[in-house]
């Protein structure tokens, strides 16, 4: 985070309270877009999601077989749950764990956009 240079404080009024000054108000660099799920073409809801609990996942997207439990995929990769229409997932109040930590934005997520990008360009994807 970048901050201003602060340009001093000033009393407010001769009782001790002061304005805020340009040194506390946080600046955020613009030049790359934030990265939000709306803006995002849900790299993440293409990777294999493993089920340690299944915190209420319902059944019908769940999959085992002898490797483990697992979130179903569909046939072009994506997880089932994610909602298609909206890019959103279809059963966030319990999603997976996995699925929960996940930090949007985060190291993972940059370097998982950044791969997926690669392979999209390649023709890899």
């Amino acid at each position: 985070m970048v901050t201003a240079p602060a340009i001093g404080r000033k009393p407010l009024g001769g009782r001790g309270r002061y304005t805020a000054h340009m040194s506390d108000i946080p600046l955020h660099d613009l030049s790359t877009p934030a990265v939000t799920c709306e803006s995002c073409q849900a790299w993440c809801c293409r990777q294999e999601v493993l089920l340690f609990d299944d915190a209420g996942v319902p059944a019908r997207y769940i999959e085992e077989d002898w490797t483990g439990t697992r979130m179903k995929r569909l046939d072009d990769g994506w997880c089932a749950a994610l909602d298609r229409e909206q890019m959103n997932c279809s059963i966030y109040e319990v999603r997976p764990w996995v699925c929960r930590i996940f930090d949007m934005a985060g190291p993972e997520c940059l370097e998982e956009r950044a791969d997926m990008k690669r392979a999209m360009e390649s023709g890899e994807f």
